[in-house]
């Protein structure tokens, strides 16, 4: 579109910035063409792409870290290395922090399997007794009843032995 309205010679050769672009949300894809097209008639594209792949590698989230330092490379300029070991140890600080909350989410999550399974435990061990004091009441009514049947015999027994 550029190219038709006059505004660039050619068509700039993205080759390059292709393996940068899988990084990328639509968004931030968008502004890397942007800066792709602006710097294309300069002799140094190679050199951001170097060092908007060298940002990608030490950034957290690539696309929002592009996005903040993006006004440079459209402006003409290149980050220093302090800009890019900014970048890194905020990227540090941002994983760290996922992973303390991946690690509460677990610890969360282990807490309520542990209150389930004691509630679980609980309801059924009050109806579980239940049914073994009734269980246990129960054996000993058979046990009552064998022992009267047994006495029962034995005394018909007696009573047989004495009558002959």
């Amino acid at each position: 579109k550029k190219v038709t309205q006059g505004r660039l010679s050619e068509v700039p050769d993205l080759t390059a910035a292709e393996a940068l672009l899988q990084h990328l949300d639509q968004t931030a894809a968008r502004k890397l063409r942007d800066v792709v097209e602006k710097r294309a008639t300069t002799e140094d594209l190679t050199a951001v792409l170097a060092q908007i792949k060298q940002v990608f590698d030490v950034a957290f989230s690539p696309s929002v870290t592009f996005m903040k330092v993006v006004d440079t490379y459209l402006a003409g300029g290149l980050l220093d290395a302090n800009a890019i070991e900014v970048i890194r140890l905020e990227s540090k600080q941002q994983a760290r922090a996922v992973e303390r909350q991946k690690k509460a989410q677990k610890k969360k999550e282990k807490l309520e399997k542990k209150q389930k399974k004691a509630k679980k435990s609980s309801s059924s061990s009050g109806s579980s007794s239940d049914s073994s004091s009734s269980e246990s009441s129960g054996k000993k009514k058979k046990k009552k009843a064998k022992k009267v049947k047994k006495k029962g015999k034995t005394k018909k027994s007696k009573k047989d032995k004495k009558g002959k």
